[in-house]
Parts: C-alpha cells; structure tokens; sequence
C-alpha cells in the first residue's frame, strides 16, 4: 500500500533489530571465542541499509514476576537455566540499545504486576511523538 507523501507513518514494535541482535551476541559469546567487536560490527551493518527505529521501548520485569506469569500462562515448570536465559537477555538488550547509537529508547519496568501503570507510560510517551509528527 503506498501513502501520500503528505502522511507520515509511525510504526511501533516490540522485535526488530534489537532482538534479532540480542540474541546473536548472546549465540556468539556462548560458543565463539572470536573478536566480539568485530562481529557486533559486521551484524550492526547488517541493518543499516533498512534502518534502525527511531525510538524503542524496552519492558523489563523481575525475573520472578516472569516466572510467575510464564507458569501461569504457559502451564510450564521454568528451570533455573531457562530464568538464567531469560536474564541474560533482558541484560544484553539494554547493553545492545546502550552501545548503539541508531535509536533512542525508553526503559519501561513493571513492577509488582501492575502493567497498567507501565502501559499508561508508553501511551503518554507515544501520544507526545505523535503530535511531533
């Protein structure tokens, strides 16, 4: 579909770059002991001819209110190992976002459960951008 150039599109996502990176970094530590600087290169070029967003929301949450809610939804026993993946990757997605300097990015926390007030704050952030557009 193609739009007018006089309509600015905004798109929001929660994968894209920064997911498929996090979890490269974390395949190539875990079984390479080549030159990570020049790999996190080689896979950031990877993007660069489509782009990088703009802006990013992060949602971290303590990891026992993950397990919770996997259990609870998934009907799954988590093992240790999988929490520890789990962690590892929420860590190497705000390294990601720090060391690249294609977007900027808010860190959202849920705390306690209580996803509506983390919900709220990405509805403010998002109406602010929009009325810049």
């Amino acid at each position: 579909m193609r739009y007018p150039k006089k309509h600015k599109l905004l798109i929001i996502s929660d994968r894209g770059p920064y997911s498929f990176l996090t979890y490269q970094y974390l395949r190539i530590k875990q079984h390479s002991s080549c030159d990570l600087g020049n790999l996190k290169n080689w896979l950031n070029n990877i993007f660069l001819p489509i782009g990088f967003p703009n802006f990013v929301f992060l949602l971290i949450s303590p990891i026992k209110d993950i397990k919770k809610r996997i259990e609870k939804g998934e009907g799954v026993i988590l093992k240790k190992r999988d929490l520890f993946f789990i962690q590892r990757v929420q860590e190497e997605y705000l390294k990601v976002l720090k060391e690249t300097p294609y977007s900027s990015y808010l860190i959202l926390e849920n705390q306690n459960g209580n996803f509506n007030l983390v919900k709220e704050k990405a509805i403010e952030v998002i109406t602010k951008m929009t009325k810049q557009f």
